[in-house]
């Protein structure tokens, strides 16, 4: 009997899993909950309750879920890495200070590594950029299960912290890196053909990158909008606002795909059409030094 509840259990988690990768089969909740009453000590099954608790913003709910999870364990660094998520909206610092705290006491490639990708977030790239030299040099001689990680991540990760410090040739030598690791991965591919436009290198290599991304993911409104910006740096202008619409409808809140699209309106004469997608642009983005950017081409327009 015990052995039977623990593979409903499970089979029901698998069910869960089945939905949560089929978006029209609605929320895995009920499953996840039915398993968990089956087999209460399935640590994994709380952690994805409170991962779909939180995408639903239900924060009491996510909290009373984690506050049962064993601090010291791996799933602990996943409870405060969501902990940081819940906190992130309000209180940038103190998500930061929590994962900073977990990093401290398990000092594993897991905790590190969010804590970079908070640092990104908060746009301390020098920060971020050190901790994945750490964990990169950490990493050499390893095996990724004796890391708990994947090597391509590590360079992908401080890939883009150079490319927040403005170093793109950097940039492009981790990405290459982790896209030698991780061949036909396309996050990597439309990673590496994007930056290779957006600073006019090796254009052929980024078509060829890019146009396999496109083909892996086709309803990907950033990879199309990376081929379209090659395009429009190619000169291919009539071609590339067609991407960059088809971009802007597949993922309509996406700051950098209206910019690029004002630029393609306004070098083929659209000119009104082009401020309409600056300004959509600037309410989009976050950063600082985006929005300035974006606010002088309203200003001025672009060459």
């Amino acid at each position: 009997k015990p052995n039977g509840k623990n593979m409903a259990s499970l089979a029901l988690a698998n069910i869960a899993q089945s939905i949560a990768y089929d978006n029209k089969s609605g929320s895995p909740l009920g499953e996840l909950a039915m398993s968990l009453a089956l087999n209460k000590d399935l640590q994994i099954i709380k952690i994805d309750i409170a991962r779909f608790q939180n995408a639903l913003e239900l924060e009491d709910d996510v909290n009373a879920q984690l506050a049962n999870i064993d601090k010291n364990s791996v799933y602990g660094d996943i409870a405060s890495s969501i902990n940081s998520a819940l906190l992130y909206p309000k209180d940038e610092k103190a998500a930061i200070e929590n994962l900073q705290k977990t990093a401290k006491t398990r000092p594993n490639f897991f905790n590190l590594s969010s804590l970079a990708n908070y640092y990104i977030a908060s746009e301390k790239f020098k920060d971020a950029q050190l901790l994945y030299d750490r964990l990169i040099e950490q990493s050499k001689g390893l095996s990724e299960q004796a890391m708990g990680a994947k090597k391509w991540q590590l360079f992908f990760g401080r890939s883009n912290a150079y490319t927040g410090l403005k170093n793109p040739q950097a940039a492009i030598k981790d990405l290459r890196a982790a896209n030698d690791l991780e061949p036909d991965n396309p996050l990597l591919l439309n990673s590496l053909g994007y930056i290779l436009a957006d600073n006019n290198v090796d254009l052929d290599e980024a078509r060829k990158l890019l146009e396999k991304a496109v083909q892996m993911r086709p309803q990907s409104g950033e990879t199309i909008d990376s081929l379209g910006w090659l395009m429009f740096r190619q000169g291919e202008y009539e071609e590339a606002i067609d991407r960059l619409e088809f971009a802007m409808m597949l993922a309509p809140n996406v700051g950098e795909i209206a910019e690029h699209l004002g630029d393609a309106y306004w070098t083929t004469n659209r000119k009104e059409e082009a401020k309409l997608e600056w300004s959509k642009a600037i309410s989009l983005t976050k950063s600082s030094d985006d929005k300035a950017r974006i606010s002088s081409k309203m200003l001025k327009g672009i060459d």
